[in-house]
């Protein structure tokens, strides 16, 4: 469509109050597919560190999460969501917070790729096999 006069195309974002195409990934399909994933491995405590939420991404696979675990008749344990940036460092701080939890979580479902490689660097640091499950 064109936007402006040129032919424009929005890439991982869909745009509703214009008339453009969009090409994106489905994010809460994606999620919700990812989360029940885990619960199908035998996970009922599955964290899960977001994004920024005022990304359209990170809203969006925070809400397949949450429609995973509806889906699956798991009630929301309060401590696992993290909310914060895209960055490996937020990554890094909420992991080690999760692994320190007294219930901590068995799965971990996480917002970006940089995010979950931090994540798995830290599972292992502290001694965790991966992939590794813990029921």
């Amino acid at each position: 469509m064109p936007l402006l006069g040129h032919p424009s195309i929005v890439i991982n974002h869909y745009v509703e109050d214009l008339e453009v195409s969009c090409i994106a990934i489905d994010n809460v399909g994606g999620a919700f597919e990812a989360v029940n994933y885990l619960v199908g491995l035998g996970h009922r405590r599955i964290a899960h560190i977001a994004g920024d939420l005022v990304t359209q991404a990170a809203a969006w696979r925070f809400e397949g999460y949450k429609k995973a675990l509806k889906k699956n008749n798991i009630e929301p344990k309060p401590g696992l969501r993290i909310q914060d940036g895209l960055f490996r460092g937020q990554a890094r701080q909420a992991a080690e917070k999760l692994i320190k939890m007294p219930n901590a979580p068995t799965a971990v479902f996480v917002a970006s790729d940089s995010m979950a490689l931090e994540v798995m660097a830290v599972a292992k640091e502290s001694g965790h096999k991966l992939p590794q499950i813990y029921l």
